[in-house]
């Protein structure tokens, strides 16, 4: 995996241990405490929080991730320059494999299993020094939205906030009215409330 496809991966990792794989359910606590014939039809709301992380998402998180991301520059890099010295030996061992005497080749295939095993090690480190790095950077964060998202909703008598990420990863939505989508709403009210640099 290497470079933007690497760094989408681990971002996708990274946003489902920030979003919570449970999704953003919730009930707001003054419902619950009603007696039940003063019971209301339940409003039921859609975010989708795969757009936090898009541009026009939300700041704080996107700074987050950059500035963690720009943390890890050099050692991608290092990782990126390590997986082209092993396709350039691989490439090198095919071409001229028939021109190799028997002892170079075991010379160079022991160098090539030599740079894979790095990789692997170095590659599994700085993915989980990544996530680690991530989740530190993200989850101070990843709490002001759900306070902020109770707030949000409550102020708006729902009752029930559902995550269209988490759904449709789990096959459980086929369809819902775009009127109950708030995530564009909610990301506008999150950066208004918290902008960047607070």
């Amino acid at each position: 995996m290497e470079g933007r496809a690497m760094r989408t991966h681990l971002f996708t990792l990274v946003l489902a241990s920030v979003m919570g794989a449970a999704g953003w359910a919730f009930a707001a606590r003054e419902q619950a405490t009603q007696p039940a014939s003063n019971a209301q039809a339940l409003k039921i709301a859609i975010i989708d929080s795969r757009l936090f992380t898009t541009e026009n998402g939300i700041q704080q998180l996107l700074q987050q991730m950059r500035q963690t991301d720009e943390s890890f520059r050099d050692r991608l890099a290092a990782l990126q320059r390590l997986q082209q010295q092993i396709q350039s030996l691989q490439r090198e061992l095919q071409t001229q494999w028939a021109n190799l005497t028997p002892q170079a080749r075991e010379q160079k295939q022991d160098e090539l299993e030599e740079l894979q095993n790095r990789y692997q090690r170095e590659n599994e480190d700085f993915q989980r020094d990544y996530e680690r790095a991530m989740r530190r950077a993200t989850d101070p964060i990843r709490e002001r939205i759900f306070t902020f998202l109770a707030s949000y909703a409550q102020a708006r008598q729902i009752q029930l906030v559902l995550d269209h990420a988490v759904l449709s990863q789990a096959g459980a939505i086929s369809y819902f009215d775009p009127a109950l989508d708030i995530t564009r709403d909610f990301i506008a009210e999150y950066n208004r409330a918290h902008p960047v640099g607070r």
